[in-house]
């Protein structure tokens, strides 16, 4: 409209132009410093919703960066060597136990207590010492 009116330089159609663009330079300066707590907002809602495929589609999109892959790690060349490094560390990781026996006596020493009780509080304290690990 202010456009159509030859650009005004005062009035009541200036005045609303100026109204505009301040309300749409401070959306953007919101968007801006709140950018993350958004997109982890955005995720959460996906997850309520039980929407997958929207979720997954939000992951890729924040985490699809172009960055190049090592080449060595631990000393270990090649993509196909480097793999085989990661799957020997969790195969080594994973099956530490040796044989059955060994979960046996693990399981019939653990206990669990029927009657313990968890309070908000004690998990609030556990949730804000997590280190944050994840994506989002």
């Amino acid at each position: 409209m202010w456009k159509n009116a030859g650009s005004p330089r005062q009035g009541p159609l200036y005045d609303m132009k100026n109204r505009a663009k301040a309300r749409f330079k401070g959306a953007m300066t919101f968007i801006r410093s709140n950018e993350d707590a958004l997109r982890k907002e955005s995720l959460a809602k996906k997850l309520l919703c039980k929407n997958d495929k929207a979720f997954w589609k939000e992951i890729k999109l924040m985490n699809n960066s172009n960055l190049s892959l090592p080449n060595v790690i631990d000393g270990v060349t090649g993509s196909h060597n480097i793999v085989n490094m990661w799957k020997s560390h969790y195969e080594d990781l994973f099956n530490c136990l040796s044989n059955i026996k060994d979960v046996n006596t693990i399981c019939k020493n653990a206990e669990y207590q029927r009657d313990v009780e968890v309070s908000h509080s004690e998990i609030i304290h556990a949730i804000k010492y997590l280190k944050d690990k994840s994506c989002g």
